[in-house]
């Protein structure tokens, strides 16, 4: 896949669940153009919304892209994937993608990041403990898995994610219904 003007110039803000781009496993990127332009919109909207992480699929854009600002560390990575991991904690998380949704999540401690920079660089970083986790959140994201496919009956907090989910069910189709009605009208 390659990432064109038209796909850095649509990325407006966060895109929430159940939109099918965040069910979608994300193509790898074959060439880094653009990048560097569509991780600065990415960031803005992440820092908009208060988030440490945020991939491509978030801004309807199916790619094997995500950003990351988690304390002092910060970067892009493009076509990642996991490597190493050990250990394993349980820990409440929540999505920019899922509004009102907290899951406990078991993940490793601690992963090495593989993949490029937004410049085609060869990237390969060590982290453990939050910074860890968001890259492993971040990666569900590229392979179709958001927090709602990890919820369980038993969820701590679960009636209310399980609410905020219906929520974003009833905004989402309405939301639909208003793009067909405005595309019927032309």
């Amino acid at each position: 896949m390659n990432i064109d003007a038209n796909m850095v110039e649509r990325v407006k803000g966060v895109v929430k669940w159940p939109d099918p781009v965040l069910r979608t496993a994300c193509k790898e990127i074959s060439t880094p153009f653009l990048i560097e332009g569509l991780a600065e919109r990415m960031r803005t909207v992440m820092r908009a919304n208060s988030g440490l992480g945020l991939a491509a699929p978030q801004v309807g854009i199916p790619a094997r892209m995500f950003i990351w600002e988690v304390d002092l560390d910060s970067g892009v990575v493009v076509n990642p994937s996991l490597e190493e991991p050990e250990g394993e904690a349980a820990m409440t998380e929540g999505c920019l993608s899922l509004p009102g949704v907290a899951v406990a999540v078991n993940r490793a401690e601690s992963v090495t990041l593989v993949g490029l920079t937004a410049s085609g660089e060869p990237l390969r970083l060590r982290g453990s403990g939050l910074l860890a986790r968001v890259w492993q959140h971040e990666l569900d994201h590229l392979n179709g898995l958001t927090l709602a496919e990890r919820m369980t009956e038993t969820e701590t907090g679960g009636m209310m994610s399980r609410r905020a989910i219906k929520r974003l069910k009833v905004d989402y189709r309405n939301s639909q219904k208003k793009k067909k009605k405005g595309k019927g009208k032309r």
